[in-house]
Parts: structure tokens; sequence; C-alpha cells
């Protein structure tokens, strides 16, 4: 990672650095609290290229507050960004405003991806975990085109983010391994090109029974019939 900007606050900021005067921060509330960085990448990739992305914590735990500040490239991506305000995603709305500022301890600088290996400021695996986040995809990427990149890593299964409303891919898919060792593996996959994008992967938090696991549901003629009746005080009988 290059070093801070030490600037002094008095000194003009360059006209080629965008900033929230040029329109191009954007406020993000509302995001899942189990996102890092990446998840926050993937998820507004698609609205244009992203310079900066500044996640707010709590100063108690450390823990992600669901609040991010991104600088976009241009005015136009960060225009793309506020129209999904009020949208649902997963489970919670955004809120999605012109930002303002960022904060004074804010990093400026970020860091490329390192091929071969995770960033050093990447979160710890999980022990026990089998799983992969893998991010910055592009939006018609294929579970198979996904799996072709692990080829020699054996895997359980893949799961690719999508919209529950539209069914669009969000860029950014959970890759279930055999065993750790394979997963140790795979994550030297991490900057590989794939569509054109260089896969952002770290390790997953995500826990519960991967897809292949999960217990279908059961068919409609198993399930026990409905007689009818309603349970509940009876009705009165009208009087003639």
């Amino acid at each position: 990672l290059g070093a801070q900007d030490e600037t002094p606050a008095s000194d003009a900021t360059p006209a080629s650095t965008p900033s929230a005067a040029d329109g191009c921060l954007v406020y993000v509330g509302g995001l899942p609290f189990t996102y890092a960085e990446a998840d926050v990448r993937g998820a507004f990739a698609e609205c244009g290229t992203i310079e900066h992305v500044h996640c707010m914590r709590f100063p108690d735990s450390g823990k992600f507050r669901g609040i991010a500040l991104i600088t976009f490239a241009s005015v136009a991506a960060a225009e793309k960004a506020t129209a999904w305000d009020g949208i649902e995603w997963e489970g919670r709305f955004l809120v999605i405003k012109p930002g303002k500022a960022l904060p004074k301890d804010a990093k400026r600088e970020v860091g490329p991806i390192v091929v071969g290996g995770v960033r050093p400021d990447e979160r710890p695996k999980p022990v026990g975990s089998t799983t992969a986040y893998v991010g910055n995809l592009n939006f018609d990427t294929t579970a198979e085109e996904l799996a072709a990149v692990f080829a020699g890593c054996p895997i359980a299964g893949v799961r690719i983010a999508t919209d529950k409303g539209t069914g669009r891919q969000k860029g950014f898919a959970h890759v279930e391994f055999e065993d750790g060792d394979t997963l140790e593996r795979a994550m030297r996959m991490n900057g590989t090109l794939l569509r054109g994008r260089e896969l952002a992967m770290h390790y997953s938090t995500t826990t519960g029974p991967s897809a292949k696991q999960r217990a279908p549901p059961p068919p409609a003629a198993a399930q026990p019939a409905r007689s009818g009746k309603r349970r509940g005080k009876q009705p009165r009988a009208v009087s003639k």
C-alpha cells in the first residue's frame, strides 16, 4: 500500500482527483453488516469504475456499520449509484445520496489485488472454513466458467449471488471446496482474469450448509391435505 496523503488541508485538491465537490463521492447506507470492502466493490462495480471505498466501522468493536463512502471515477458512475436509493438489498433497504466528505482518517490509497495471495489487510480464515468469497465478477459469469478457474481444486458447490427481485447477478459468488487444503490452493488464484476482470478473493465467513447439502422442499403430493376447516371459535348459529 502506498503512503497516506499528508497534503495540508489548506492546499487545493488537484483537479484530476475525484472528490465530493466533483460529485463523485457517494454515501451508501443499509449494506449488510457482513460486507467487506471487496463486497461493496463487487456490488457497485456495475455503476462504473470505483476509485476508493471507505467502510465505516464501530469504534468499539471495529465491525462494519453497514455504511460505506464510495468514490467513483466519474460523475456519471456516481449518479448511477444514487439511482439505486431505496431498493431492497439482501433483506435491507439501501440509503444512497451524494457524499459530503471523507473522514480525516480515511485511507485514500487503494491497494492492488495481489495475484497469487490475499491482501495484507484481508480478513483471517475462519476455523474450519472451506469456502472462498470471489468478488469483482462480470455480471454474465456462469458457474461453469468460475469452476474452470479452479481446475484441479475439487469444488463442492458454486453459489453466484443474485438479486431476489430481478434475478440479476450482484458481481460476487461463494465457492465451496472439498476441504481446507483445497481452499488454500484455490486462494492462489486471487487476481486471475475472468471475462476481463481480476478476481478479488478472500476467506468467506458464510456459514451453514452448501447448496448441494440443502434438502429440497417436499413435493406437493407429500404435504398433508388441508381439511378446509378453520381452527378457533365456531361461527354462531344465526336464529331465524
